[in-house]
């Protein structure tokens, strides 16, 4: 380069950069016409020496070549648009590299490579940009083994960490390492958390995506129902649920969930539908809940009366031993005459007879000989007649045309139970009295009369029954037998150890008798008949 020093001197300044060769010749004519002969130029010839500019780019430390746009920044700018790429004749100085777009595809610029390059005396420099391939990583659920989606919370760690709230959801431009999902709350209503798929751990390498899966199941459920007589029924009735998480209830249909997977067994304790029997659970009283999730236990009842069994000779009422089969939906056995069986499934009956009855008597027939209890509570009654050649000869029943026997009245006896108390606010400490009265409205006498009256036990003081005998460990109060017309008392002695505001229920209920009552079936359950009787006290 020459430069002119001086002021006015008509010359200005000029450049070249040398070639390959040492001469250089600059025409000064034009110039030297204007010299002044009083003065004196100097002309001082610099060069400089030209330095190299490299550009590489590197793609997972590996090199890449393609197009990627960015400028070289110092005492000569440039640009380039492809890598790698070389720039020569480039004076000396500082230099740095600006990225601008481009580059591999799915990647991102880590860093470049020196940041700044100091460029003197012919060197040369290097910039390596250096990119990095990016992956995306997706978060889905299922919900017993089908895909979900909803709200979820969980969180992502990794060389790039993120939270997400919902799934499916996706995360891009994640650098590649090792990441673990971590599940914190929400999910599906009613299931549970159980694992990541295919693990909570990737390591995500080449570019490669990632997908976990959150696997929820649902909670196990336990059902149970109730039916009577093949339809559904649902009511107060006591059972309990045996197994990893044991449980209880006082009523169908009920529903339990969250139950730990495992066997569990349903056992009925009391109650349902009135007059009915319990005959069987169904589909099974004993149930695996690990494998479907949910079952359901039908408590299957069938309604029930009453059967009655009296015997004759002839048309004389006979009692005594004697062996016979009630037989139907399910099968009874007598032992004595008359015998009342409870509790007995509807469905069309018949008598068998076995052995023994009247001495030197003979069985003769069964009058009705089949017949249908068909609704709850119903009463129905068999008549067994024996015939005695010593006694009765030549009697009509026996002639070779036997006739149907006229059946006599059936002793029966009406009888109800009533039940209060002295004191139906009764204080903490205090002390009362129930009184429970039997009558018997006739028009027969009653025999056999037992009636149950259970209270608690750390209440119990004492009793005063009018007659019979009162056992306070069962509850039964054995009267024995009343004449048309006549009551009963049992005046029973409490004392009161809860809180106040405590409510207090008993129920007396005549259990047996052995004479037919019109009006009602022993030991039923059945509040709404004469024989059955609840008082309430209230603590204050």
């Amino acid at each position: 380069m020459y430069r002119n020093y001086r002021e006015n001197s008509g010359v200005s300044e000029q450049s070249f950069i040398p070639g390959n060769t040492d001469t250089v010749n600059i025409d000064l004519t034009p110039r030297l016409s204007n010299l002044n002969a009083q003065y004196f130029y100097d002309y001082t010839f610099v060069f400089t020496s030209l330095q190299t500019v490299s550009v590489n780019v590197k793609l997972d430390g590996q090199d890449w070549s393609g197009p990627v746009a960015y400028t070289v920044q110092g005492p000569h700018e440039d640009s380039g648009t492809t890598a790698p790429q070389i720039f020569e004749e480039m004076p000396a100085g500082d230099y740095s590299l600006t990225y601008q777009s481009g580059g591999p595809a799915g990647a991102i610029l880590d860093g470049i490579t020196p940041s700044t390059i100091n460029l003197s005396g012919g060197q040369s420099g290097t910039f390596t940009m250096n990119f990095i391939t990016l992956a995306s990583i997706d978060v889905a659920a299922s919900l017993d083994g089908q895909p979900w989606s909803g709200n979820i919370d969980y969180s992502i760690e990794g060389p790039k960490e993120a939270t997400g709230t919902n799934a499916p959801q996706s995360y891009h431009d994640i650098l590649l390492g090792l990441y673990t999902v971590k599940y914190n709350s929400g999910g599906p209503s009613d299931a549970r958390f159980m694992d990541i798929t295919p693990a909570d751990t990737e390591d995500i390498t080449n570019g490669e995506n990632a997908a976990f899966t959150l696997n929820f199941q649902s909670f196990n459920k336990l059902n149970v129902l109730a039916t009577l007589n093949g339809q559904p029924w649902n009511g107060n009735v006591s059972y309990a649920v045996s197994g990893l998480k044991p449980l209880s209830g006082l009523a169908v249909s009920q529903s339990f969930s969250g139950l730990p997977p495992g066997q569990y067994s349903l056992s009925y304790i009391s109650g349902g539908p009135a007059n009915a029997v319990l005959s069987g659970i169904s589909p099974a009283a004993s149930q695996d809940v690990s494998s479907t999730g949910e079952v359901n236990f039908t408590l299957e009842f069938t309604s029930t009366g009453t059967i009655t069994v009296y015997g004759w000779v002839f048309d004389v009422f006979w009692s005594g031993p004697c062996i016979y089969t009630v037989q139907g939906p399910v099968t009874l056995s007598g032992t004595s005459l008359p015998q009342t069986f409870s509790d007995v499934p509807v469905g069309e009956y018949f008598v068998d007879y076995i052995s023994d009855g009247p001495p030197d008597g003979y069985y003769y027939l069964t009058v009705p000989e089949t017949q249908k209890l068909s609704t709850a509570g119903e009463n129905i009654l068999f008549d067994m007649y024996f015939y005695n050649w010593r006694y009765f000869p030549g009697h009509p029943y026996f002639t070779s045309i036997p006739v149907t026997p006229v059946i006599p009245a059936v002793p029966a006896a009406d009888l109800s139970v009533t039940a209060i108390a002295d004191n139906y606010t009764p204080g903490g400490g205090w002390y009362y009295n129930y009184i429970i009265t039997i009558t018997n409205s006739g028009p027969d006498a009653a025999s056999g009369i037992q009636v149950k009256f259970l209270v608690s036990g750390l209440d119990y003081v004492n009793n005063t029954p009018s007659q019979g005998s009162y056992n306070s460990g069962t509850g039964i109060w054995s009267v024995g037998g009343l004449a048309s017309g006549s009551s009963a008392t049992l005046t029973v002695h409490m004392g009161v150890s809860t809180v106040t505001g405590t409510v207090i229920t008993y129920t007396a209920e005549l259990i047996t008798v052995v004479q037919a009552d019109p009006d009602s079936v022993p030991n039923n359950g059945n509040p709404a008949e004469d024989d059955q009787a609840s008082v309430t006290i209230v603590v204050s």
